[in-house]
């Protein structure tokens, strides 16, 4: 669930241990920057807790065992052609159903290439030398390049799709803000407790109304 992949997202540089190898210690370092990234996005209204929660996992599996800069396999998956989905959609009137698999696709393919691009900002500096830093921009940069193509060919395919969901996605962000922004008044003592509360209450209203299907 969302809230048992919450509970790792914290990340701050770390020195390597005794027993790590620099290598994996960086990679790994950097797949846990990447995760911080998710919910950074998550935070800011960026992305919903669907996308989120398939690009933590993403993560997590990347970080099992020996890290893995390289592509993410259900990630890939996600985002392979569904052309069965195509045809129900069609015969048996799943228009909604296809609609919310786009939707998680674009927001995933967004999301990715953001904490790639990131990630790709802060490889050299965490880098323990000149040569890991390289082999992992060449990673990274791979990744980024694969993902913007992906999304292109996504928005030339789905055109009237991408604009509903940038919609979806700006009303989102608006509300995020209005959000804090209340808050922010209600620390601030300009407004009184109970209505700050009142004034929450009904963005997060809003909030709801358009995660149930503001755009859908």
């Amino acid at each position: 669930s969302l809230q048992r992949l919450k509970g790792g997202q914290s990340f701050s540089p770390r020195k390597v241990g005794p027993e790590e190898d620099l290598d994996v210690f960086y990679r790994r370092q950097l797949l846990e920057a990447e995760r911080q990234n998710y919910w950074n996005q998550f935070n800011l209204g960026l992305l919903d807790k669907n996308a989120t929660t398939k690009l933590v996992e993403a993560v997590e599996v990347a970080l099992d065992g020996q890290p893995d800069l390289g592509p993410r396999a259900k990630l890939q998956q996600l985002w392979s052609d569904d052309d069965w989905l195509e045809q129900l959609s069609h015969r048996l009137g799943l228009r909604q159903t296809r609609f919310r698999r786009l939707a998680l696709q674009y927001a995933t393919l967004r999301g990715y290439a953001q904490a790639q691009q990131t990630l790709l900002d802060i490889a050299d500096g965490l880098a323990p030398d000149a040569n890991l830093a390289a082999q992992a921009d060449a990673a990274i940069e791979a990744n980024l390049q694969q993902t913007q193509a992906r999304a292109a060919a996504f928005r030339r395919e789905h055109a009237d799709t991408v604009t509903r969901l940038e919609t979806y996605t700006a009303l989102r962000l608006l509300l995020n803000r209005r959000r804090d922004a209340v808050h922010h008044l209600g620390e601030e003592g300009v407004l009184e407790p109970a209505e700050t509360r009142k004034l929450i209450e009904r963005v997060e209203h809003q909030m709801f109304k358009l995660a149930r299907g503001g755009v859908l």
